[in-house]
């Protein structure tokens, strides 16, 4: 086979040099002549062991060339097909060898796939710790040696998955012998480890980097750390936490703690992160001395102010993790810092900060027990605590100079009052942390109560969880601080975990529940029922019937009475059985009681007993009790307009008894007739319009056979709908009590405003808007008053508050009569109560298309100083595009041409109604149709001749020469061009858009002369490029880049140009802005008549009438 002969055996091998002495050219024609043998005869394989031992032998010492590896890739090649490897026998261990040397050789030449289907196959012959050990260094030398240690990983990764431990005892030998780097090995195992993890695989990572060879760790770590890429971040802090929890005492080094600190310095926050979750991990696990740990932990504090919000919010969790673990003491300043992130501008770090600040509030809890002390006491407790350690000081010291004459009596003293002493300093100390925490409760309590009545409802959950952390340990003044917050049982998301917290922490408490109760206005009173009414959706019950017992027994506390009946109410709403047993009580308490608060809570209560018995019961005395007019006036409405509403909807025939109650009140009580007489004719006129409207439903139904045989069906909702007639009839005899409704409201307009009794006054012109609206007669003889009386300036801001929210309901059913204008005007009234009712009425009109207007007279109040008319604002354009976003898409570029053309809209104010406004539109196939009408928009620059007389750089080279003043936005067509290319920022430039702007840019290349627009134009190439880098499909980004290079490329050119262009000044253009500003300036003082359209209602359908209820608490100040 061979021209040489060789030994047959390794162990007759005298030396390795004997394969020195051989060349390369004897080498190839050897192992040619092998390859060929093998080629013809496969099944002599077995048979070659001399040349394989002097190929494993060659191959060690480097007697390689190309050619010979070539060769020995052919062999492995052409056997591959014959799957000759598995008639190998399993002592070939040379064999095993020889095809590792192969498959090094040649891995460049055959395809991944073959290089793991030869790797399987020659693996499971590898058996025994020697060849495994001389395997390993080869693998390693012949990966060294043709740089190809990624090879070597790949190889050493697969082996150590074979889960062999002998792979394990060798792996670091020959790592180490060989110098090689590990990282990449590195983060195969802990990928490995995150989908496998076990106690064996934690075991055989520590394996992997013993203790005995700790200079070697040292060099890989060290040379890992100095080589981090910010591309390889997530996966190096998965690779440093391993080894921070296999090997944390490699970290206390020196050199490598001060190589892994200086990775703060990077400008990538993940490198930083990855940085702060080590340090985490070490204080952690408390490997280092107290001081060092106490440096490290203020330099995390530090990074809380980290220029990236990742770098803070990772540091904010850390330190929640520490705290969690109690690795590190409670420290005040990590309170600090987390109130003070409190404040943050991003979402997720003031997330963070809510968590740190719950673990630092469990961790107080824990160490110094429940924190029941107020602020007053601690302050007082710490003052006596001074004087009696004081006092023990003084005391030791004349013990000290009576040491000599009685030393032992002494000495027992003096230990007796050291260990006092000592312990007066531990609850000195106890003292200043709960008043120190206290005190920043206190201080984050504003910002946490913000966070939670916005509109970021992750944010809200967290701030609840803290609340129910607090509650839970009795800090000082939460019931207050929950009250503000009982407005989100009307979110949806949140109900959930506020119906937690006020169940766990105030339904089972009595004392809690009733304090909450007091303190609660008549808002919060509604948020409280609405919450108690999900507790019995929920089936939540008490456990407990200490807070049902406790209720009644206080009822008759004068101090107690109206929460208790409240809480009354409450409870019965969870389980109205409970009433049952208690109606006597209430009866009893309602003969005796002369408080008309008290009567309304009553009747609430009776309300939710579904038993029309009780109800005639309570019916005479509630009458009785109203007849007693010993309360104040508002109590007194208040209660009659719950008592009308309560028999109207649970007593049948409610007309008998409303007129029964009518004719009790005293005809000397004016306002009480006049308000009650008003309000039944309302009530009873929407009950009999709602009920005809169903009987004539039922009556156009199909019956069976037997129903159109009995005749008695249809005679009996004649019958009902004969009485409804009736009752329409008699709602025009209670007319009668309107004449003195009618006299009051003509003298308010002629009379002296100073001595005039407003109650009287309001409930006047509230009786005769409800006559108005039950009668047209009413309505036309009468609105002339009402709106001399909108206008007069004497008149209190709260009646015309009450006149605007009640005409609309008149203008909904008499929409001739009225002049809207009237009201609409109020929506710039300098009354903030009244602008602020205005608006909402009208928004609220427009949004049911009872009234058509620009929408701009809404818009330019997204920016007024009332929280409330921006929030009302804001959710005109919300609803609107939520009840038609094809109709808003339409809506909104004529709406931006409006507010270009009204100068009370100004260019501030717009910028915020585009912020707001425009990325309500989510859909992208609507933001390409807003896209391309708000550049097709930009032609009517070219239309104005304001602007064809003279070019718009011309008057910027004036501003700059100082000879005229030069605003970019006096002209209407400038300031409509300049509005659209501000909306064009807030749209999503995805490609589709992308491709809009380039292909349209000669429609808005000329507006690009207004600096103003350039510089938009630019912001929105930034997004463009932002946009383009983030498309997640590679043929779609490749175009989204190309696209915003291209539009790129355009507006550099038209800079270009524009830079190079020398214009010719005119004089004439300081006339036209003079002429300019004085038109302007008569715009804006002209009062102009708002064009107003009304949409008639549908032919052959009735309008129903819209009652005001609480909800118009918010715009009425008189609640009745």
């Amino acid at each position: 086979m061979s021209d040489f002969e060789f030994p047959s055996t390794l162990g007759d091998y005298k030396g390795e040099d004997q394969t020195k002495n051989k060349t390369t050219a004897q080498i190839y024609k050897y192992l040619t002549t092998v390859s060929t043998n093998l080629i013809d005869e496969p099944e002599k394989l077995n048979e070659c062991t001399t040349w394989l031992d002097f190929v494993y032998f060659s191959i060690k010492n480097g007697n390689t060339t190309q050619q010979i590896n070539n060769v020995l890739s052919d062999i492995l090649k052409n056997q591959l097909d014959k799957a000759y490897l598995g008639t190998l026998k399993l002592g070939s261990e040379r064999i095993t060898v020889f095809l590792a040397c192969c498959y090094l050789c040649w891995h460049n030449q055959i395809e991944q796939q073959e290089h793991i289907k030869v790797l399987k196959s020659f693996v499971k012959y590898i058996k025994t710790s020697k060849l495994i050990q001389e395997c390993f260094s080869m693998v390693m030398s012949v990966a060294t040696s043709n740089c190809q240690s990624v090879i070597a990983h790949q190889i050493v990764a697969f082996l150590l998955s074979q889960n062999n431990e002998h792979y394990f005892n060798n792996l670091v030998v020959a790592f180490s012998a060989q110098n090689i780097n590990c990282v990449p090995l590195l983060r195969r195992l802990n990928r490995q480890k995150l989908e496998n993890e076990d106690e064996d695989t934690q075991m055989r990572f520590q394996e992997l980097l013993p203790t005995s060879n700790s200079t070697f760790i040292e060099c890989v770590i060290l040379e890992y750390l100095t080589t981090i890429k910010p591309l390889y971040a997530k996966t190096s802090r998965e690779v440093l936490l391993q080894m921070v929890k296999y090997l944390p005492d490699f970290f206390t080094q020196n050199n490598i703690l001060h190589t892994l600190l200086k990775l703060y310095d990077k400008e990538q926050w993940m490198i930083r992160n990855t940085v702060t979750m080590t340090l985490g991990e070490l204080l952690r696990q408390s490997v280092f001395m107290e001081d060092v740990e106490e440096k490290l932990l203020q330099l995390l504090l530090l990074r809380t102010h980290d220029s990236h919000v990742h770098g803070r919010s990772c540091v904010l969790y850390a330190l929640k993790e520490l705290i969690s673990s109690r690795s590190v003491k409670l420290n005040a300043e990590i309170l600090y810092k987390a109130v003070e992130r409190l404040k943050d501008k991003s979402s997720s770090a003031r997330r963070a900060a809510i968590s740190l600040l719950d673990s630092i509030i469990k961790a107080y809890s824990k160490q110094y027990g429940i924190m029941t002390f107020k602020s007053s006491q601690l302050e007082k407790n710490r003052k006596l605590l001074e004087l009696e350690k004081q006092k023990l000081i003084e005391d030791c010291q004349n013990l000290q100079e009576q040491l000599n004459r009685n030393q032992i009596d002494i000495k027992y003293y003096l230990d007796n009052l050291e260990q006092q002493l000592n312990s007066c300093r531990d609850r000195e100390q106890k003292l200043k942390a709960q008043q120190v925490f206290q005190n920043q409760i206190s201080i984050a309590m504003p910002d946490l109560i913000k966070i939670a009545l916005s509109n970021i409802h992750t944010e809200s959950k967290c701030v609840l969880q803290v609340f129910t952390t607090l509650m839970i340990n009795h800090q000082e003044g939460m019931i207050e601080y929950v009250k503000q917050i009982l407005v989100l049982v009307y979110q949806a998301e949140l109900q959930e975990d506020l119906n937690k917290l006020i169940f766990n922490s105030f339904v089972r408490n009595y004392s809690k529940l009733i304090k909450l109760i007091e303190i609660c206005d008549m808002l919060e009173i509604t948020c409280l029922e609405q919450l108690f009414k999900s507790f019995k959706q929920k089936n939540l019950q008490l456990k407990t019937a200490d807070v049902w017992d406790k209720a009644w027994d206080y009822l008759k506390q004068s101090k107690y009475i109206l929460p208790n009946l409240r809480l009354i109410r409450f409870i019965g709403i969870m389980d109205d059985t409970l009433l049952y047993d208690k109606l006597c009580y209430l009866l009893r308490h309602l003969k005796d009681t002369k408080q008309f608060s008290e009567i309304t809570e009553i009747i609430l209560i009776i309300q939710e007993i579904p038993v029309e018995d009780v109800h005639q019961i309570y019916i005479k005395e509630i009458i009785k009790s109203l007849q007693n007019y010993d309360g104040s006036d508002l109590e007194w409405f208040r209660a009659c307009d719950t008592f009308i509403r309560f028999t109207v909807e649970k007593i049948q025939k409610p007309e008998i008894t409303l007129l029964e109650f009518l004719n009790s009140i005293p005809i000397t009580n004016i306002p009480q007739l006049m308000f009650a007489s008003s309000t039944i004719g309302l009530k009873l006129y929407v009950y009999s319009e709602k009920m005809i409207k169903q009987y004539r439903k039922e009556k156009t139904q199909p019956l069976d056979e037997m129903d159109q045989m009995d005749n008695s069906i249809q005679e009996h909702m004649d019958g009902k709908i004969k009485e409804l007639q009736d009752l329409f009839e008699k709602m025009g005899d209670l007319s009668e009590y309107s004449s003195s409704a009618e006299a009051i409201c003509k003298n308010m307009i002629t009379d002296s405003y100073k001595e005039r009794n407003l109650m009287i006054d309001q409930i006047s012109v509230m009786s005769l808007l409800q006559f108005m609206i039950i009668s047209k007669s009413c309505t036309i003889r009468n609105i002339k008053t009402i709106m001399e009386i909108l206008d007069c300036q004497q008149v209190q801001s709260i009646i015309k508050c009450n006149i605007i929210t009640m005409l609309s309901d008149i203008y909904y059913r008499y929409s001739d009569l009225i002049d809207i204008n009237k009201v609409l005007q109020k929506m710039d009234d300098k009354v903030l109560k009244v602008r602020r009712t205005a608006i909402i009425i009208v928004s609220h009109l427009m949004l049911m298309e009872l009234l058509r207007i620009d929408a701009s007279q809404i818009a330019k109040h997204i920016n007024d100083q009332d929280q409330t008319i921006k929030k009302h604002s804001k959710i005109f354009f919300v609803e609107l595009y939520k009840k038609d976003s094809q109709k808003f898409y339409q809506v909104l570029p004529d709406l931006i041409t409006s507010m270009a053309h009204n100068y009370q809209v100004s260019e501030e104010d717009f910028k915020i109604f585009a912020k707001e406004i425009i990325p309500l539109v989510q859909k992208d196939k609507l933001q390409e149709q807003i896209l391309e009408k708000f550049l097709n928009r930009f032609d009517i620059f070219d239309r104005e001749a304001s602007l064809k007389n003279r070019s718009i750089l011309q008057r910027v080279q004036e501003a700059k020469e100082d000879i005229i003043p030069y605003n970019p936005v006096q002209l209407t067509a400038e300031r409509e061009c300049v509005y659209l290319s501000y909306c064009l920022l807030y749209l999503k430039f995805h490609l589709e858009n992308l491709r809009l702007l380039v292909t349209n840019f000669p429609q808005y290349k000329k507006v690009l002369k207004n600096p103003i627009i350039l510089e938009q134009f630019k912001q929105i190439y930034q997004k463009c490029r932002k946009a383009a880098s983030s498309c997640k499909m590679n043929a779609r980004k490749t175009e989204a880049i190309q696209q915003s290079h291209e539009f790129s490329q355009l507006l550099t050119i038209f800079k270009t140009n524009l830079d190079s262009v020398d214009p010719q000044l005119e004089k004439l253009h300081l006339q036209q802005h003079n002429q300019q500003q004085q038109s302007n300036q008569q715009q804006v003082n002209k009062p102009k008549k708002i064009q107003t359209q009304y949409r008639p209602p549908k032919k052959n359908t009735k309008q129903q009438i819209r009652i005001p209820d609480s909800d118009d608490s918010s715009s009425m100040e008189l609640e009745y």
